[in-house]
């Protein structure tokens, strides 16, 4: 089954609604697409583990055979390769998982929000694509506003 052009993020939404995520807290501004065309952008912040790719990877049934085979074939370097192995092999599988994601709020996109390509904004600089953006601190998060939000979408 193909996509259309843009569907909600949100199925079964009564209106169109673009939910996107940045991996750093940092970032003070939310944005969805132009060309998308939105009622509602929601903005998520996502904190990835530093060795996320790592954790990925020990999800993978054969990353085990891959350390082994490695630790094989590199035995010439001695206990150095080996050390380096054995950290990477338990860093993988000490613990879960762990992404954590922090709900900021939604912005319903209009003429005050369009940031054209080219235009250079606070903290981030050149706008490389027409886009609707707007500072976190003006997200609408409380529980008033959610209410609102899922009574005009749901």
């Amino acid at each position: 089954m193909e996509r259309k052009e843009f569907d909600s993020d949100i199925v079964n939404s009564k209106k169109t609604v673009s939910i996107k995520a940045t991996d750093t807290l940092e970032s003070i501004w939310a944005k969805t697409g132009i060309g998308e065309n939105p009622d509602y952008g929601i903005f998520v912040k996502v904190t990835l583990p530093k060795d996320f790719f790592i954790k990925i990877l020990s999800s993978i049934s054969s990353f085990k055979r891959l350390i082994d085979y490695i630790s094989s074939r590199i035995k010439e370097n001695g206990d150095e390769t080996t050390s380096l192995l054995d950290y990477i092999e338990e860093t993988a599988y000490s613990q879960k998982l762990n992404i954590r994601d922090f709900i900021c709020g939604y912005f319903k996109p209009n003429k005050k929000t369009l940031r054209k390509k080219g235009e250079v904004l606070l903290f981030i600089g050149e706008v490389h694509n027409n886009t609707h953006m707007i500072e976190c601190n003006k997200l609408k998060p409380s529980k008033e506003d959610w209410e609102l939000f899922f009574k005009d979408t749901l």
